[in-house]
């Protein structure tokens, strides 16, 4: 088969690249380049190793409208964003393989994410990764259902320690000091909220810490710095502990509270990307964070523009501008973005 592989450099993906072409299928690779952001460099030497075709492509413009104004506008809204998600669904499943498709057509597009991709009832769906710690069905719950088609994924059957393994014994110079990265891609070393002054062109946005009745605690730089469950670095002197519950943009308010205020049953998204919807009768859960643990929905209402999650059990930190994916057992059906109430 003639597949197209997303290499980034990484051990993952340059793994996925090393198995497809020892498979025997002809392999080329492509990486996109975004300004200065990442090292291309890294993933043609990994490519020549390989002994594989390699293409870098420029998406710089659309990864800063699609991705980065969106982080910086999610966050001045008073939302945590996910860019990942983003860029998994605009940027890697869709503009990058149709710039892909420029080039020549391909009957496979290769990511290294860990997921499963199979078959259920009569739909193609993706499936939690047997290794549950690396499993990203999260991430990938914003991707159109149509891009499953196209894509495969050739981890699906890995455990990470054995893929790094397997680099180090084959090309030991270039992964022997492999680290991963959990931080958002583009922001490098910087704070998050430095990253975001400076995109703004704004110095400091003086506002204050209020508590659940509106008296004033403190006061803080900017509502930005601050995220739903929030305990640490709130430089606030109070008889308990107290974590962000809330977050007001318009006033530049940061509510502070005890730790039952961050229980919730309910959420609200706009949308739904459903990859399978579940029958009207039919038992399905919802992870609200990486890793997280999942909870049975109880029920799901529509009114005007969206829609009401209800849950079985309340939930801790339940964070706007975060994903909710969707499961029945360990399929993935379908993902959203949390809203603010």
């Amino acid at each position: 088969m003639k597949i197209a592989v997303a290499l980034s450099g990484g051990v993952d993906s340059s793994f996925a690249a090393f198995k497809l072409k020892s498979e025997g299928n002809e392999v080329k690779a492509f990486t996109f380049k975004v300004n200065n952001i990442f090292d291309t460099n890294r993933a043609k030497i990994v490519a020549e190793a390989l002994g594989i075709e390699h293409h870098t492509i420029d998406i710089s413009k659309a990864f800063n409208e699609k991705i980065i104004n969106y982080f910086v506008s999610a966050y001045l809204k008073g939302y945590t964003p996910n860019p990942c998600a983003i860029c998994n669904r605009e940027i890697k499943s869709d503009l990058f393989i149709k710039e892909i498709l420029k080039f020549e057509n391909f009957d496979y597009f290769a990511s290294g994410h860990y997921v499963e991709k199979v078959e259920y009832r009569g739909k193609e769906l993706l499936k939690e990764h047997k290794d549950r710690k690396k499993s990203q069905t999260y991430f990938l719950s914003l991707i159109k259902p149509s891009a499953l088609k196209k894509l495969i994924f050739p981890l699906e059957n890995e455990i990470k320690e054995n893929v790094k393994k397997i680099m180090l014994e084959n090309f030991s110079e270039i992964f022997k000091e492999e680290k991963e990265s959990f931080e958002v891609c583009f922001i490098k070393e910087q704070k998050y909220y430095n990253f975001i002054r400076k995109r703004i062109r704004e110095k400091r946005r003086k506002g204050y810490f209020v508590d659940s009745k509106g008296k004033i605690l403190g006061e803080h730089s900017g509502f930005y710095k601050y995220t739903i469950g929030q305990r640490r670095g709130l430089r606030i002197s109070a008889g308990e502990k107290l974590y962000v519950y809330k977050i007001e943009p318009e006033k530049n308010l940061v509510f502070l509270g005890d730790e039952g205020l961050l229980m919730k049953k309910y959420f609200f998204t706009k949308n739904i990307n459903w990859f399978l919807k579940p029958d009207s009768n039919e038992k399905f859960s919802v992870r609200t964070r990486f890793r997280g643990e999942r909870i049975l929905v109880e029920k799901i209402e529509e009114s005007e523009d969206r829609y009401k999650i209800s849950l079985s059990s309340s939930l801790k930190a339940i964070t706007p501008g975060q994903l909710a994916s969707f499961y029945i057992d360990e399929y993935l059906i379908g993902g959203a973005i949390i809203e603010r109430d």
